[in-house]
């Protein structure tokens, strides 16, 4: 099954002190949040057209890091998937001192019994909440990407009986750029 990621494409919110844009790739330009409270909400990319089904999404935070000089210090960041009527999951991600991806837990549902939908991925978005700091913030948090991975199920090729010249779709959609259609 492919998988796809959805990555930065616009900021909703921010009460960050560092560009939350700057999560939007894998390049060692770091957004940052230097207070607890402090929130950001990022949109994400839309699906490509080849996507049928979600199988599961999950997110993932690259290099992330609590810029402090203490060697027991954490921030706890709460992650919630949402769209933009409301939030699907949220969970804690904490961020230490030394710099370590971190991945959300996968999600096959989204509200625990019914399937993701495609127009729920395309509304897809991050909340990022810096919840608490044990002992202290220090001088902040800092993340290099952000993003959700996708696994996913492509449509299945239509059939063609050659015994009975017919082209068989068990679903889907079927659209015709030009030509005709005679039945």
């Amino acid at each position: 099954m492919p998988t796809t990621l959805l990555t930065y494409a616009s900021t909703v919110s921010s009460t960050w002190s560092g560009d939350i844009s700057k999560i939007a790739a894998d390049d060692g330009n770091m957004a940052g949040a230097t207070a607890v409270g402090q929130i950001a909400i990022i949109a994400l990319t839309n699906l490509p057209a080849d996507v049928y089904s979600i199988n599961s999404i999950n997110y993932v935070l690259v290099d992330t890091r609590m810029n402090s000089p203490g060697k027991t210090d954490e921030t706890r960041l709460i992650v919630t998937l949402q769209d933009s009527s409301g939030d699907f999951y949220d969970e804690n991600a904490d961020i230490r001192t030394r710099t370590f991806d971190i991945t959300g837990t996968t999600r096959t549902t989204s509200d625990g019994s019914t399937a993701w939908t495609l127009s729920q991925l395309n509304d897809l978005r991050l909340k990022f909440d810096v919840a608490s700091a044990n002992p202290n913030i220090g001088s902040g948090i800092t993340i290099d990407y952000a993003y959700v991975e996708v696994d996913y199920n492509e449509a299945p090729a239509p059939t063609y009986d050659k015994n009975v010249n017919n082209i068989h779709i068990t679903s889907g959609n079927v659209y015709l750029k030009s030509g005709n259609v005679y039945i």
